[in-house]
C-alpha cells in the first residue's frame, strides 16, 4: 500500500476538484483541511447543553442541541418535538413540564390519536431534557470548573452510549 499525499499551495482552488477526481478514482481521501470549530457536532452539542441549562431551556438552545445528531433522536422524531415547540411557543422551563395542549394547534378537538401523539410528544420531550436535567442539577451542587468538567464528561459518555447503540 502506498500513500500519496497532495498538497495545493493556493486557498483551496483546486480542492473539490481533485477530491471528486479521486473519488471517481475510487481513491479513498482525506482531507485535512482546517474547519471552524463552532461548525464541529461535538462542540455544538456541548456549548448548547451549557446554553440549555445556563439560558432556562430556550427552544433555540434545545433544537440546537437535538440537531447535532449527538442525542439519538431521528430528524423525525426532533421535527415532531420542534414542531409542538412552534406551535405552542414553548420556551423555558416548559420544556421540563410535560405538554398538556393540541399537537395540532388551537381549538381542536383531542381524539384518541391526538392523545396518543401528545405522549409521543412527551416522551420525546423527556427524552431530551433528562440529560440536560441532569447535568443543570450537578451544576448547582457542584461549583468549580473542575467539577463542571467531569459532569460534561459524563454527558460524553451519555453519547457515546447512545451512539454505541444505534450502531
Amino acid at each position: 500500500c502506498r500513500d500519496i499525499a497532495v498538497i495545493e499551495r493556493t486557498s483551496g482552488a483546486y480542492k473539490a476538484n481533485i477530491i471528486e477526481a479521486l473519488k471517481r478514482l475510487g481513491i479513498d481521501v482525506f482531507d485535512d483541511s482546517r474547519r471552524a470549530l463552532a461548525t464541529e457536532p461535538l462542540f455544538v452539542y456541548l456549548m448548547s447543553a451549557i446554553d440549555c441549562i445556563t439560558n432556562s431551556f430556550s427552544t433555540e438552545s434545545i433544537m440546537a442541541y437535538l440537531k447535532t445528531g449527538l442525542t439519538g433522536m431521528s430528524c423525525q422524531d426532533i421535527a415532531t418535538l420542534e414542531k409542538y415547540a412552534l406551535i405552542w411557543g414553548v420556551t423555558g422551563k416548559n420544556w421540563t413540564n410535560d405538554f398538556t395542549m393540541h399537537p395540532d394547534g388551537f381549538g381542536k378537538e383531542f381524539r384518541d390519536k391526538d392523545t396518543e401523539r401528545l405522549e409521543k410528544i412527551n416522551e420525546l420531550r423527556r427524552r431530551s431534557v433528562a440529560p440536560l436535567l441532569k447535568l443543570k442539577k450537578d451544576c448547582k451542587i457542584l461549583k468549580t470548573l473542575m467539577s463542571l468538567l467531569s459532569h460534561i464528561t459524563i454527558l460524553l459518555q451519555i453519547i457515546m452510549t447512545q451512539l454505541t447503540k444505534m450502531l
